[in-house]
């Protein structure tokens, strides 16, 4: 991985045309993590920048979180807006959403039956976002101890859940529904994009940067030495760094057009 803003990086992102899509994670990538997700905002600047990108650009945000809580919270001007792991949003995703509604509501009374026959599973969070679950462990106590066990009931649930982790939380995703990297395959042939700039921080993201074509410019937030991204940035906070770079580089070039 190199850094996004070397110069490797950076020249790696000079070559970015307006026909790219600027397609970004909301949770540790706009947005710090925080123990309340309630809480989560984007930084005033990072809010200004985001806006000049969407003058310029095509932008969107895909995000785990329902799509109308994440409109809530990102900038009008942003172009697509893809909530619930790609599931919301997409006009043409190919999600029987009644179907996973129902899945979600069994998952749902399984979980209950399960947690309560298990008193140690006290603390967890189950965050029902309609055709997604959430398992949220932030709270949990003593979480390392019984993380097994939690992972065997969540593997047993009927009908087997895809589980994508996330920081302290799991991703349940029915059969049937599709998560970021279908999504932003789905949006990227919408758009007509030739190209594709996509900044996440967790595993949701790693489906992407696995999938993404040699040509793309996969970011990760956090330098892994398990990531497919290709390049890193050390932390959240430089993502209106980031975005400055990027609103300089695309004013200049068109700029230079005129």
């Amino acid at each position: 991985m190199k850094y996004i803003l070397s110069r490797d990086g950076r020249m790696a992102l000079k070559r970015l045309t307006g026909a790219t899509l600027f397609a970004l994670d909301y949770d540790g990538t706009l947005a710090p993590i925080v123990s309340q997700p309630t809480r989560a905002a984007i930084a005033p600047r990072t809010v200004r920048e985001l806006r000049r990108l969407c003058a310029f650009a095509q932008v969107a945000v895909i995000s785990g979180r329902k799509l109308d809580d994440l409109s809530s919270r990102v900038p009008e001007t942003v172009r697509y807006l893809l909530g619930n792991h790609g599931n919301e949003g997409l006009a043409k995703a190919p999600v029987d959403r009644a179907t996973c509604v129902d899945i979600c509501r069994r998952w749902l009374d399984q979980l209950h039956r399960a947690f309560d026959q298990r008193k140690r599973f006290h603390g967890m969070l189950l965050e029902d976002k309609g055709v997604t679950l959430s398992v949220h462990t932030r709270h949990m106590k003593d979480y390392v101890s019984i993380s097994d066990a939690l992972t065997d009931t969540l593997a047993a649930l009927d009908p087997e859940p895809r589980i994508v982790d996330g920081p302290c939380l799991f991703n349940l995703i029915p059969p049937g529904a599709i998560c970021k990297d279908d999504a932003l395959d789905l949006l990227v042939r919408h758009a007509g994009a030739r190209n594709v700039l996509y900044v996440g921080d967790d595993e949701c993201d790693e489906l992407v940067f696995e999938r993404a074509p040699p040509h793309w410019i996969t970011v990760r937030v956090g330098e892994s030495a398990r990531s497919a991204a290709r390049y890193f940035l050390p932390a959240q906070q430089e993502m209106g760094d980031l975005l400055l770079f990027l609103n300089l580089q695309l004013g200049l070039s068109r700029a230079l057009r005129c």
